[in-house]
C-alpha cells in the first residue's frame, strides 16, 4: 500500500506544468517571417510529432459564415501540390513509418505529422508543402466536395450529432459558434474552385500560424530545417476579425468558455459524444 501512495505522489508531481517544463524543456522561436516556432525536446523519445496550428475556423470565416470553407481547405491540403500528385503526400508519410492527421474547430486548423525522429526533416517538407503549395486542381475540388456531402449526410443522421447542433444553435443565437464546422450543403455547394484557393492564400501566411514541434530532437539541430518556413511570404491578413458576418452587437459573447462547459454538458448525456 505504502508502494502505491508513493507513485501516486509521484504522479501528481510529474502531472505539475513545472515538473513537466523541467522534465521536457521548451523553447519558443519566432522566424524572420513573424512565425511563431515551440519546441519541446522530449530526449530518448523515438518519435517526433510536427504540428501546424492556422489561425482560422468555422467562427472566423467572415462573408463565408455557415458554408464550412475552412474544412473544405483543411480536405484539400491532402490532395495535390505543385511536387505531390494525389495521395503521394499520405503514401510519403506512411512510409516513413509515420501518420498525418488535420482537423478543423470553430477556431482553428490544425496538421500534425508524428513520424520517427530521424524522419524529421522529410516530415516537415510535407508539411510546408501543404500549407504553401496546395494546388486546388480544379477536379479533385469537386470530387472532395462529394466526399465532404457525404460526410454531411452522416453527421446529420447520427443523433448525439443533431442534439449537439441544436444545443450550439439555440445557445449561440448571433454567435458565430452557432455554424457547424462542417457547414450548411447550400452554403457549401456554393463555394467556388477560385473561393477557396483565394481563402487558402489569405489564410495560410506565417503571421496567421504556428509551428509546435515535440519529441527526440533538439532545438539547436532543427531549428535550420524549420528556416525552410522563412520562405512563406507574410501578408496583412484581410480577413475579417472573429466573429465578423454576424449581427453585430452579439459577438461578444465568451465564446470559448460557454462552448467548452456545453462539450462537458453534452458528453454527460446518454450517448453523449463530442460535437461540433
Amino acid at each position: 500500500m505504502t508502494k502505491f501512495w508513493n507513485v501516486l505522489l509521484l504522479c501528481c508531481i510529474l502531472a505539475t506544468p513545472a515538473a513537466a517544463q523541467d522534465l521536457y524543456p521548451s523553447s519558443k522561436h519566432v522566424l524572420d517571417n513573424g512565425m511563431p516556432v515551440v519546441i519541446t525536446e522530449m530526449e530518448g523519445n523515438p518519435m517526433v510529432s510536427v504540428y501546424c496550428l492556422v489561425k482560422t475556423g468555422s467562427a472566423t470565416e467572415g462573408r463565408f459564415l455557415g458554408a464550412g470553407i475552412s474544412h473544405f481547405v483543411e480536405h484539400m491540403l491532402f490532395k495535390t501540390t505543385k511536387k505531390r500528385k494525389v495521395g503521394q503526400i499520405a503514401r510519403e508519410v506512411q512510409a516513413m513509418g509515420g501518420e498525418i492527421n488535420a482537423t478543423t474547430s470553430q477556431d482553428f486548423t490544425i496538421y500534425t505529422i508524428t513520424v520517427p525522429a530521424d524522419k524529421f526533416a522529410q516530415a516537415l517538407d510535407v508539411l510546408v508543402d501543404q500549407v504553401s503549395e496546395a494546388t486546388f486542381d480544379p477536379a479533385e475540388v469537386e470530387k472532395e466536395r462529394t466526399v465532404i456531402f457525404r460526410e454531411m449526410d452522416l453527421h446529420w443522421d447520427n443523433p448525439e450529432s443533431r442534439l449537439g447542433r441544436l444545443a450550439f444553435e439555440n445557445l449561440f443565437l448571433k454567435h458565430p459558434y452557432r455554424y457547424p464546422t462542417i457547414g450548411y450543403k447550400e452554403l457549401f455547394a456554393s463555394i467556388t474552385r477560385d473561393e477557396l484557393y483565394a481563402y487558402y492564400k489569405e489564410k495560410y501566411v506565417p503571421n496567421n500560424m504556428v509551428l509546435s514541434v515535440a519529441g527526440g530532437v533538439r532545438a539547436k539541430d532543427i531549428m535550420p530545417q524549420i528556416n525552410g518556413f522563412e520562405r512563406l511570404q507574410t501578408r496583412l491578413l484581410s480577413g475579417t476579425p472573429f466573429g465578423a458576418g454576424a449581427p453585430t452587437g452579439h459577438t461578444a459573447l465568451p465564446g470559448r468558455e460557454v462552448r467548452y462547459a456545453l462539450y462537458i454538458f453534452i458528453d454527460g448525456l446518454p450517448g453523449g459524444q463530442s460535437i461540433g
